[in-house]
Formats: C-alpha cells, sequence, structure tokens
C-alpha cells in the first residue's frame, strides 16, 4: 500500500511540475510579447486614428477619425514622423498603441475664408488683408494714397480694434465685421472707393 502511494504522489507531483513548466512557458512567451509591445509599441487594428488640418484663419477640417487603416499597422513611432515630418506642418501626439493624433498647420485660408477680405493698417497705411477678421498674417496689399493718419479719427479706432480682433468685446467685433469685413472683392472695392472720400 506504502508503494501504490507513493507511486501516485510521484504521479501528482510530476503532473504538477507539467501543469507548472506550461504555465511558465505560455506566460513567458506571453510577457515577452507584452514587454516588447511595451517597448517598440506600433499602430495596431485598434490604434485610434485623427488627421487634422488647420488653416491659416484657425479653421480646422476633420480629415480621418477612426481605426488605423490597413497601411499604417504595424507602424512605430519614428516610421509616423518620417510619413509625417515636422517641415512639412506636421505636430504629432503618439500614444502607441492606443492612439495616434497628427494635425498639419496649412500656409493658407480655408475654402470657406479665401474670398473674405478686410481692412486694416499696415506700416502706417490702411491695409487690405486676406480672410476675415481676425486673420491678419496675409496682407495682399497696402493703400499707400491712404495714410491712416489721412482718415477721420473714428476709423482710425475702428482700424486699430480691428488689428486687435480677437481682444474685442462680441458687439465690438459684430460692428467690426459690418463696416471692415467683406465676403468679395467686387464689395471691397466699392467700400474703398467710399474711403477715398473720408479723408482729411
Amino acid at each position: 500500500m506504502t508503494q501504490k502511494r507513493r507511486w501516485t504522489k510521484i504521479l501528482l507531483l510530476s503532473l504538477a511540475l507539467a501543469a507548472l513548466a506550461g504555465m511558465a512557458y505560455w506566460g513567458g512567451t506571453r510577457a515577452a510579447r507584452v514587454w516588447s509591445a511595451w517597448r517598440n509599441p506600433v499602430v495596431g487594428p485598434q490604434t485610434l486614428v485623427t488627421v487634422e488640418r488647420v488653416y491659416l484663419c484657425g479653421d480646422r477640417e476633420l480629415v480621418q477619425e477612426g481605426p488605423a487603416p490597413p497601411e499604417w499597422q504595424g507602424l512605430q513611432a519614428e516610421a509616423l514622423l518620417r510619413r509625417f515630418p515636422a517641415e512639412e506642418g506636421w505636430r504629432h501626439t503618439l500614444n502607441l498603441p492606443v492612439s495616434v493624433h497628427l494635425v498639419q498647420e496649412v500656409n493658407e485660408l480655408c475654402p470657406r475664408c479665401r474670398s473674405y477680405r478686410h481692412l486694416g493698417i499696415k506700416d502706417g497705411y490702411l491695409a487690405v488683408f486676406a480672410g476675415p477678421l481676425g486673420c491678419d498674417r496675409v496682407c495682399l496689399y497696402q493703400e499707400k494714397r491712404l495714410p491712416v493718419s489721412s482718415l477721420p479719427p473714428d476709423f482710425r479706432a475702428k482700424l486699430e480694434k480691428a488689428m486687435d480682433f480677437t481682444h474685442q468685446l462680441p458687439e465690438v467685433q459684430a460692428q467690426l465685421r459690418q463696416e471692415l469685413e467683406f465676403p468679395d472683392e467686387k464689395r471691397l472695392k466699392a467700400a474703398l472707393e467710399n474711403l477715398d472720400e473720408l479723408q482729411e
């Protein structure tokens, strides 16, 4: 009987050792995969990708949002940085393998704002800027025949407020839009013709 118990113990111990060896192998392989994914994360099928375009006027366009496209899957952070270089206006927020957020700063106005023009001041002269008020980065031309000093004081004050548009109260912004912002060139030209009469 003691012989039988002895073999039973040996058998049970062998089975337990085999189970422990299997668990160690399976767990070790899984742990190696987790460690590798943590050290070198890649874009996977569950990675949430957001791609945006930001225009000079400040408008944002959502280009893509959703799971990573198949051609991105398997890419590491370095490959994404090469594919979307900072020199081409890309900003990156990479949280691999969870998410990728790419924003491209475009050096032009959005399609909605391209036709807009507004009046402002540049180097002491009345100037025409591309885009709506608040977007003063693209000066199309200066009206050299209209120095700001030759304009009535109340109109000069409006032009100065226009150059600091984002810091104005909403009601002031609305008034400035009515007087200094134009949806197209035709209305801008009509306003410039009227300005000749305002010169002191």
